[in-house]
């Protein structure tokens, strides 16, 4: 579904632990975070199901990186691989201005950026 809302050279951002999304797609990543161990301060596999912070002080600096990369190189498409198994550690909305829900999948909700 990403590589078909998607044109070979646009990049995309996953939220969650996903990397095979990148590979399917065959797109780019937006940012240097391929998933959201550090942006969310909890250690996957524990993150579906759990929401307890691991390493609070990686959460801030960490969201301030992507936040400025995502700025910079707004993806065209960005995945929620993460929230459909836990709600509390949903993208932040903060980070979906600008996109509006495109498709949903079991484990996914892929957000397109507006005017696409």
């Amino acid at each position: 579904m990403v590589a078909g809302l998607t044109a070979p050279e646009d990049r995309i951002f996953v939220w969650g632990f996903r990397p095979e999304i990148y590979y399917y797609a065959r797109r780019l990543g937006a940012s240097r975070y391929l998933e959201s161990q550090p942006l969310t301060g909890v250690l996957a596999d524990r993150h579906l199901e759990r929401s307890e912070v691991f390493r609070p002080e990686w959460v801030t600096g960490h969201r301030w990186l992507l936040e400025r990369e995502l700025g910079a190189r707004r993806p065209a498409v960005m995945v929620d691989g993460l929230g459909p198994f836990n709600g509390q550690l949903s993208l932040p909305p903060s980070l979906l201005v600008g996109y509006h829900l495109a498709g949903a999948t079991e484990g996914a909700k892929i957000y397109r950026r507006d005017g696409f």
